[in-house]
This record gives structure tokens, sequence and C-alpha cells, in this order.
């Protein structure tokens, strides 16, 4: 009896020191949380919120972090719309320190809550491709792509 009483305190003092210890989190988990920041700082119109998530050493259609974050500030200005969603956003890790990721974002006008409020707005929606590299202050974007795609494809109404 005594033993098994010695087994479950240090059961119990095992189980303390691995919940007392913080568990790496998921890069996956950490990239979306990246994106879905990004997003929300798009649509209070924050540059720098935005820019958090890009590297000082990105390289993107030719232009540097300056010139991205001159583009990014442009398009927060010039921008009518007030709401930005995310859409089926995908993550994959190639290796420990580099990751894809593929999201869908609508910049919708109007008082728009969901997918199918943007659809009856002038919504802008945009496919974009990044590639992310895991730096001292966390995982950034090095290399984006994006294209115009169509809110209907997306969300499958004809």
């Amino acid at each position: 009896m005594l033993a098994a009483t010695r087994s479950f305190v240090l059961a119990l003092g095992v189980v303390g020191l691995l919940s007392a210890c913080p568990d790496k989190e998921d890069p996956e988990a950490l990239i979306r949380r990246a994106i879905e920041s990004a997003a929300a700082a798009a649509e209070k119109k924050d540059t720098a919120g935005v820019m958090e998530i890009i590297s000082e050493n990105v390289k993107a259609r030719g232009m540097d972090y300056q010139e991205i974050k001159r583009m990014v500030f442009g398009q927060l200005r010039v921008g009518s719309w007030q709401k930005v969603l995310l859409v089926r956003t995908v993550v994959a890790l190639e290796s420990e320190t580099t990751a894809k990721a593929e999201t869908t974002v609508v910049l919708a006008r109007g008082a728009t809550t969901s997918l199918e409020d943007a659809l009856n707005t002038n919504s802008g929606t945009y496919r974009f491709e990044l590639d992310f590299s895991k730096e001292d202050d966390g995982w950034k974007v090095v290399n984006i792509e994006y294209r115009s795609a169509s809110l209907e494809n997306v969300i499958g109404v004809e």
C-alpha cells in the first residue's frame, strides 16, 4: 500500500512538473495566429500590425521590406473595405524552420459579417501563397505571391 501511495505521489509530482513547463506551441498554430493577426491589423488599417508578420529579409515580386511596407500603407489608406475575412487557410510545414501557407482574403464593404454577406457587396477576393521562415522573433513571411480570386468559386456558390 505504501509503495502504491509513493507511486501515486510521484506520478502527481511528474504531472505537476510537466504542466508547469510550457509546451512548445505547434508551428502551424503559430503561423495561423500570425495570419489572423495580420488580417485583424489590416481591418484596423494598421500598417505596423500587418508588417509584424513580414520578415526584414522578404523578397516578393521584386520588392524588399520597405517597398512592401509602402505598398501595404497605400493599400490600407485607399481601400474602401471595412472587413477582412480569411477563407480556407492551409499551413504545411516543410521543415523545422520553413513552411508554406495558402489563404483566401476577402476585403468586404458595408455591414459584412459573413462570406454570404460579402457575396452581396462589391468585395475584393485574393488568393495568397506565403512562404514562412522561423526567425528569432517567430515565424515570418519571406515570400508572397497573390492573385485575384472569385469569391463564388471559393465558397462554392453557383
